[in-house]
């Protein structure tokens, strides 16, 4: 019954309409939706954590810019269905679900890797900035990463520092 009751309220935030003075996300546990794979999902002004883990549920440090940067990006569409679906194209612009780079390589990814270790970033980036963060050749941009999720946070945090 619990599964029924996440995929529904997950449905229903897509369609609910977006507070913009809003900034700060929401905790939902969940034990359905999220992978194991990811800590946290930005959801419709929710932040998903692993209801197995509730410590998780604190959103601290670049956890919680990353995760409100994609707020503030949702904010910038306009919707939450104009965000995801623009999510959506530049998931599938870096290989969609046949390549573990697509997650990594599209703008929204980026611009929340490269500037979470960032305090002051979010105070201070103006609307639309995720722009800046596009990939030209994303497979190049992946290589020049190493192939690895965590070297290739490491590269974009440095090509990336002076915006």
């Amino acid at each position: 019954m619990r599964f029924f009751k996440e995929i529904w309220t997950f449905i229903q935030l897509f369609f609910t309409g977006m507070d913009k003075s809003k900034t700060e996300l929401e905790p939902w546990g969940v034990k359905y939706i999220l992978s194991g794979k990811y800590k946290y999902m930005c959801w419709c002004g929710r932040v998903l954590f692993h209801l197995e883990k509730p410590e998780e549920g604190i959103l601290v440090g670049e956890d919680k810019n990353h995760e409100t940067l994609h707020l503030i990006q949702a904010h910038d569409s306009g919707s939450w269905i104009k965000y995801y679906w623009g999510y959506l194209i530049e998931w599938l612009k870096g290989g969609g679900p046949f390549s573990k780079k697509s997650y990594y390589v599209g703008k929204y990814e980026v611009e929340a890797y490269a500037k979470e270790g960032d305090d002051t970033y979010i105070s201070r980036r103006p609307a639309g900035n995720v722009d800046k963060f596009i990939l030209k050749d994303k497979t190049q941009e992946w290589k020049n990463g190493r192939k690895s999720s965590y070297l290739f946070k490491l590269y974009i945090k440095e090509k990336f520092k002076d915006i």
